[in-house]
């Protein structure tokens, strides 16, 4: 694993799709209640990512990212 950077980031794979900036990784389970209703706000969060240029990233844009690229 790397080494943390300044502010305690942690650079990602370089399998990893550019991102381009700053990310936030937020995991969830099905059997989660708290996320289950974090989930259900989605489109919300997708309307407020849009307003300030932020990009979602989902498991499976990660898996055709790499699809494409490995």
């Amino acid at each position: 694993m790397a080494a943390a950077l300044p502010g305690g980031a942690t650079p990602l794979s370089p399998a990893t799709p550019p991102l381009g900036g700053p990310a936030v990784v937020v995991l969830w389970a099905s059997w989660c209640v708290a996320c289950r209703a974090e989930m259900a706000r989605l489109p919300q969060l997708r309307v407020f990512a849009a307003s300030h240029v932020l990009k979602i990233g989902t498991i499976q844009s990660l898996i055709d990212w790499r699809r494409e690229n490995d």
